[in-house]
This record gives C-alpha cells, structure tokens and sequence, in this order.
C-alpha cells in the first residue's frame, strides 16, 4: 500500500490554510505555507511518474526545499521559545548550511566537484539521476549528488541544526517530538525491510529517499500545534 498523490494535496490544503490562518503570525504562518510546499511537490511527483524532465525538476525543487528545513524549523520554534539570545546565530548558520547544500545537488553544482560514491545500489540520495520513484509505501526521492565532505558528511551538519539549537530552550518537547518522527519513521522502515542501521537510523542508506519524504509527509503534526499554539505556550512556561 503507498500514499498518494491526492493525499498530499489533501494535506498541501491543510497546511496552507493553517498558515495563512495564522497570519499575521508570520513564525506559525511560513511554517504553514513552507511545508504545504512539500507536499504540494510530492503530489506532484506522484503525478509526473515517466516524465523524467518534470521529476527532475521536482526533484531539484524538493532538495532545497529538504536542505533550508532547519531555517524554518527554527523560525517555528523560536516563536515558542522567544528569550533565547542565540536564535539569529542559528537561522544565520541555516541559511549558510542551506546554500553551501543547495549547490551539492549535481543540477546546481556551480563549481563542478566530484560526484558521490553510492553506499550501494539502494542509495537514494547519490542516485545517477535527480527524480522520484514509487517506492514500497511511498514517493521516494532520488538525489544526483557530490561526493560526501570530510570528515564529516553535509547531513551530520544538518542533522545538528535540525536538532541541537531547540534542546537549549523551553521549546525542547516540541523539538523532541519533531525527532521522535524522524527516527521513528527510519527505525520502522528500517525493521520492517530488515535493513541494520548503522551507526545510526537517521544514517542508513537504504531507500534514504523514501524515509525522508515519509517524514515530510508528517509534518501534518504542524497543524494542530499551529492552531492551539496558544495552549502549548501555557505548557511551555509551566
């Protein structure tokens, strides 16, 4: 069984009325109208299934959508967690993050470094071709991308962005949940088609392009949290 198309336009719809109904709130209302951008991509990559031109295109517009999430992400918890001081550090050092990867896409490489080394046949996100496929329960992303920095590869970086900064905050059960989907969704995966993670979940090559487009698939939690702010700030403060 696999998504589908007309459920990601189902939940496109959820988020962007969400966003523009918290507008003036621009912290709550781009995090709304940003992630219906997600889905929105992924119905469409649904859609275009064989036309290879329009999945790459896709593909490329779903890459710097995945690359600037830490950005928002932030955005959105610091509107929750206000007093911390170090917030402009942190979008300022994502939108760094989001361009230097940005031009890690084989479609964007401006200053033409080596391609990647596929980990092996399944990796998603050093695949010969930007696009989609239809993969076991969802759309899956296929990435054309550089070859990995060392010593540490982009995604450690990402990772720590995505992750660290709401920690320090009172915002930190927002953020743990925000990780609980992200590494419940590679764990599952990963059990249910027998692949070890290794080191990590969030680590593991295999079909990497269908695990990150299942989690963008749940940012539909962005919904009530958004709409019933109000309450989980009053949590928060407690």
């Amino acid at each position: 069984m696999c998504f589908s198309e007309y459920q990601s336009y189902i939940n496109a719809a959820l988020l962007a009325g969400t966003g523009i109904y918290a507008s003036p709130n621009y912290k709550l209302s781009l995090t709304g109208i940003f992630f219906s951008l997600k889905e929105l991509i992924q119905g469409l990559l649904y859609k275009y299934q064989g036309n290879k031109s329009m999945l790459k295109l896709l593909g490329i517009a779903s890459w710097v959508h995945i690359v600037f999430q830490p950005l928002i992400l932030n955005i959105f918890f610091s509107h929750f967690a206000p007093n911390f001081k170090f917030w402009n550090i942190v979008y300022i050092l994502s939108i760094i993050l989001g361009i230097i990867m940005t031009m890690e896409l084989n479609e964007l490489d401006i200053q033409n470094d080596p391609d990647c080394v596929a980990k092996n046949e399944n990796d998603d996100f050093c695949a010969k071709e930007t696009g989609a496929y239809i993969g076991k329960h969802h759309i899956a992303y296929t990435f054309h991308t550089d070859k990995e920095w060392k010593p540490f590869n982009m995604w450690i970086y990402w990772q720590i962005l995505f992750i660290l900064p709401v920690l320090f905050t009172k915002a930190r059960s927002l953020g743990l949940l925000s990780i609980s989907m992200v590494v419940l969704v590679q764990v599952i995966y990963d059990y249910i088609h027998n692949i070890k993670p290794y080191p990590l979940p969030t680590q593991t090559k295999e079909f990497s392009g269908e695990k990150a487009a299942i989690w963008c698939f749940l940012t539909v939690i962005f919904i009530p949290i958004i709409l019933y702010e109000k309450k989980i700030q009053k949590f928060i403060k407690n």
